[in-house]
């Protein structure tokens, strides 16, 4: 399978190709996206119908569900991970059996088309889906809507960026996405109302199929299917009468999953959700407490939840538990009032619903901002899994077989299995403490074996970064990267899960070249989520937002700052250092005074040397050139950080003469708008004369 989405990738570059819409328009900044359902391509035939994005510009033709068309444009593909563990885009689209991307270049409507029977089936059910959507949307504000499309169609896609930041940091989008949750309120209300009318045998025939028609409604999200396969595997082995097995019901679900897409083994959706109902398959019977019960998926969930988003989320289990208290009423509300919207939107039926959702919204808003609420960590280990899971099972273990008849109560249960473990421990102490001496051992040996120095260069996009970890296990982070877009946080997205992947909670200096956003605007986030010792900077030239923020940060965080110049050095550790070529204080530059006055420095050790330049400009390198006249030996370097990502302005022949690279590294953006780097530049890299 991996083969084939391998041949579309080399085989495309433009597409002129006919296909059909399969997905409703999903509004973007500056073009509407669809999915399209390709049948032809370059004149051949897809036999297999592949599907891919299509953007089309704003104010072009809108398409629908179900339109025919043919299609001219550039194909796409899709990116993999840019940096070690970063996002791999191309790995979620072939979660969603999506190929790339199609931007359109010319569009013309196939005139008197005739649906197959599958696309007008899925056309009828999607115009179900626009009515409810309508339904909602016309009579609850963006907020409210919002709310209840997700919890009732698994629909997010309209979220405003506020609303999805607040679900995100307080970890509670899992709660607004459709889940097995949701799929048993849906149940529990069937059953009240069908059971003691037709009975339960029959109620649960018609709750599957009700399943059915609203996973068709529904459009067919992934976590829809999850739930409801999960849920009719269950119900149809009431129903033929088999004995509920629900290890072979996770069995076959997992295995109809990965026969659908077996790509969704990479899901995090589909691995939290086999946690998450392993925990609650596992738990003690008797515990009926929905905040214990709540505490046990959270604990089954958290090594997995700390290693994808490395935040140890301290409050969220009572927020959690607040918010699906709501989830309930939510779901049976919304239903209701989507059945008989015409009799119940002018009563205090719809004003409960908005209470309820505006309640729901400032519990996110709460949640996010709760100091310690989300605290960040390191990525865990594969071991540190491994070991916790044991232990879990091990507790779980313990707590189910130390039942007696007079310890009813959990609390004296768990009193009491605590006081076992620690009569256990107590009489096996000396084996324990061996142990323990052994492994401590061991591992201090591994940590104080002598390393190399190691040089990471961070893909921030348009912009800089380079981690350098020093053989003693110091860190330097030089530049952070950044972007013009404030949505987009390069700190939180890239360089936060970077480093904490890389099991660095500590920076030991950050140096930071000059204030432009491509190279300060990353640092601000880790200078606010992690322990930074020291910042290194240069004499300021002029002020600047950057600059403002960078004093805000460091006065409310106690970082100490260094201001360097031309001369300094520092000394990181024996044999590796820093000296600081420039800038000087008494001879700044007054043209273009940011790039300019870039710091200049040469990392050391012993006969390993890389040189970082920042974005100066060829009036810089000639000063430097001039400077070190007498000296130019001081710039010869193993490796260069070629200056302000080559462009035509930087790296004039006679500057890199001097420096004499083996290496030269570029930082830019894919397809960035500046032309970066220059092929002048490339070419006079490529003519260094060793």
């Amino acid at each position: 399978l991996n083969k084939k989405y391998e041949e579309v990738y080399k085989k495309y570059n433009q597409i002129l190709a006919i296909g059909t819409i399969v997905s409703n328009p999903i509004e973007k900044e500056k073009y509407i996206k669809y999915i399209i359902r390709l049948e032809e391509i370059n004149k051949d035939k897809n036999n297999d119908k592949i599907k891919m994005y299509l953007n089309v510009k704003k104010g072009n033709t809108i398409l629908r569900f179900g339109d025919r068309i043919k299609i001219f444009g550039k194909y796409e593909i899709p990116d993999t991970q840019r940096n070690y563990k970063g996002f791999d885009y191309r790995l979620y689209l072939k979660t969603k059996k999506i190929y790339g991307t199609i931007n359109s270049i010319h569009i013309e409507l196939i005139r008197n088309n005739k649906l197959s029977i599958k696309d007008s089936f899925f056309k009828f059910f999607n115009e179900i889906f626009l009515n409810i959507k309508k339904i909602i949307q016309s009579n609850f504000d963006e907020e409210v809507s919002n709310v209840l499309l997700g919890i009732t169609l698994g629909y997010t896609e309209e979220f405003n960026e506020n609303l999805k930041l607040n679900f995100t940091e307080s970890n509670m989008m899992h709660i607004v996405a459709i889940s097995g949750m949701h799929i048993g309120f849906l149940i529990l209300g069937i059953r009240v109302l069908l059971e003691k009318i037709i009975g339960k045998k029959e109620t649960k025939i018609v709750t599957c199929i009700i399943l059915i028609l609203y996973t068709l409604i529904s459009g067919f999200s992934p976590s829809i299917i999850r739930a409801v396969l999960m849920t009719e595997i269950m119900l149809g082995s009431f129903v033929i009468c088999r004995k509920n097995d629900v290890w072979q019901n996770l069995s076959l679900s997992l295995v109809l999953i990965l026969v659908y897409n077996p790509f969704l083994i990479n899901s995090i959706g589909v691995m939290l959700t086999f946690i998450g109902t392993i925990s609650m398959v596992l738990k003690p019977k008797d515990i009926k407490n929905s905040f214990i019960t709540a505490c046990y998926t959270i604990i089954a969930m958290l090594p997995i939840l700390i290693m994808i988003f490395n935040k140890l989320p301290i409050l969220s289990i009572l927020i959690s538990c607040i918010a699906t208290f709501l989830t309930g009423p939510i779901v049976t509300l919304s239903f209701l009032f989507i059945l008989f919207n015409k009799i119940l939107k002018r009563t205090i039926f719809k004003s409960l619903i908005i209470f309820i959702c505006k309640v729901f919204i400032d519990i996110s808003q709460f949640g996010k901002n709760i100091p310690l609420n989300n605290i960040y960590i390191v990525t865990p280990s594969i071991l540190f899994i491994i070991i916790y899971y044991l232990l879990f099972l091990v507790f779980i273990y313990l707590s189910r077989i130390y039942k007696t008849k007079n310890l009813n109560s959990t609390q004296t249960r768990v009193k009491n299995l605590f006081n076992l473990l620690k009569y256990e421990i107590y009489q096996n102490k000396n084996k324990y403490i061996s142990s323990i001496l052994i492994i401590s051992i061991f591992i201090g040996t591994i940590k104080l074996l002598p390393k190399n120095l190691r040089i990471h260069f961070i893909d921030v996009g348009q912009g800089d970064s380079c981690l350098i970890i020093t053989p003693k296990n110091k860190t330097v982070l030089v530049d952070g990267g950044g972007s013009e877009n404030k949505s987009y946080d390069v700190g939180k997205r890239v360089l936060l899960p970077y480093l904490l992947d890389r099991k660095i909670a500590r920076i030991n200096y950050i140096i930071i070249s000059h204030f432009d956003t491509d190279h300060v605007g990353g640092l601000f986030t880790v200078m606010e989520e992690l322990k930074v010792d020291t910042v290194i900077i240069s004499k300021q030239r002029e002020d600047s937002e950057n600059y403002r923020k960078f004093k805000e940060i460091v006065n409310n965080k106690k970082i100490k700052v260094k201001i360097i110049e031309q001369g300094n050095r520092i000394i990181i550790e024996k044999d590796l250092n820093i000296d600081f070529l420039w800038p000087y204080s008494n001879n700044l530059i007054n043209k273009n005074v940011l790039n300019n006055n870039s710091i200049v420095c040469k990392l050391n050790y012993k006969s390993f040397s890389m040189l970082f330049t920042g974005d100066i400009e060829e009036i810089t390198e000639n000063h430097i050139l001039q400077e070190y006249k007498k000296n130019l030996q001081i710039l010869r370097s193993s490796i260069l950080k070629v200056g302000h990502h080559g462009s035509k302005t930087s790296s004039t022949q006679s500057f890199l003469e001097k420096v004499k690279p083996k290496i030269a590294l570029i930082g830019v953006g894919k397809d960035n708008s500046f032309g970066h780097p220059n092929e002048e530049v490339i070419k006079r890299l490529e003519n260094i004369r060793y």
